[in-house]
């Protein structure tokens, strides 16, 4: 069982793809906007994350940048699951990190298969179609309070923290 961000500001769509992620047998946290992925990200690095680059607060290729810039989530696979498939969007994930772009016109059983894919590259192994899951548990909605995140108030557990000027004001 692998650890699955799903970041998408599309509350329907995150969760049906977070739902075919969580009966594929993986554990899988969802954020509904950047500051939040950031956050799942730096208390636990995920195998995958599947993030959609239009997300509210911070966006998309502003969390692929960070991270890049920071060194977190190296070991994690970044899929672009997006409407955005403009070739400068494309690109820019491409060279901040991510491994695959997806467009959102595919159905979230292809994001299944692609992080299956993104898995096997890890060595991680990839249980069986229609192979019932022990323990495999509904996906979990981030959704935490900020005020002591990036550096505020002394940073996130963990002892990661990220820089706060990268984030742009919520308001």
């Amino acid at each position: 069982m692998a650890l699955v961000i799903v970041a998408d500001s599309a509350e329907e769509l995150r969760a049906q793809v977070a739902g075919q992620l969580a009966m594929a047998g993986h554990e899988v946290r969802q954020a509904e906007d950047g500051a939040l992925a950031l956050l799942e990200i730096a208390q636990q690095e995920p195998q995958v994350l599947v993030i959609e680059l239009t997300l509210a607060r911070v966006p998309g290729l502003e969390v692929l940048r960070i991270l890049h810039e920071e060194g977190l989530a190296r070991n994690t696979r970044i899929v672009v699951y997006t409407n955005e498939t403009h070739s400068f969007h494309v690109r820019r994930a491409l060279n901040l990190g991510a491994h695959r772009v997806l467009e959102k016109a595919e159905p979230p059983e292809a994001v299944v298969d692609v992080v299956h894919e993104q898995l096997e590259i890890l060595g991680v192994a990839v249980p069986a179609l229609g192979t019932p899951q022990i323990g495999a548990g509904e996906p979990q909605m981030v959704t935490r309070d900020l005020s002591f995140s990036f550096g505020i108030g002394g940073g996130p557990p963990g002892g990661r923290s990220l820089p706060v000027s990268d984030l742009p004001d919520p308001a």
